[in-house]
Formats: C-alpha cells, structure tokens, sequence
C-alpha cells in the first residue's frame, strides 16, 4: 500500500493544504498479520483515526476497548 499525504503551510497567510495521493489500494483488514494490532498499539495513548480506511480503522478502534 502506498498512501501519500503532502501539507504545504502557508505561514503569511496562515493557511494549509493537505494533497493526499491514494496510491495503489487501500488496506484490508485482512492484510493485518496475526498479532499486528497489538503490536501497532503497543505504547500508544492516543489514537486518531481520520476514517479514510474505515474498515481497518474500526477493526483498531475495537482492539483499543479490548485493551
């Protein structure tokens, strides 16, 4: 998967723009291996899900009320 997400800041004007390049798929739950959810969250006190992979940020919302 190759997401791409480029924020060019306007300092004078105090302004932003956020480009997102899609890439190639986006990721499918199912490409998680075993284990990698606990990993991805191990250490973590936030976390911020912008719902542009819904699946795959429902499926790490669930393992965070597991933990």
């Amino acid at each position: 998967m190759d997401l791409n997400t480029d924020m060019y800041m306007h300092t004078c004007r105090s302004t932003r723009t956020c480009i997102h390049t899609p890439g190639s798929s986006p990721l499918d739950p199912q490409e998680l291996p075993s284990g990698a959810l606990s990993q991805i969250l191990d250490g973590a006190c936030i976390l911020y899900l912008d719902g542009r992979l819904a699946d795959t940020a429902l499926l790490l919302a669930k393992q965070v009320l597991k933990i």
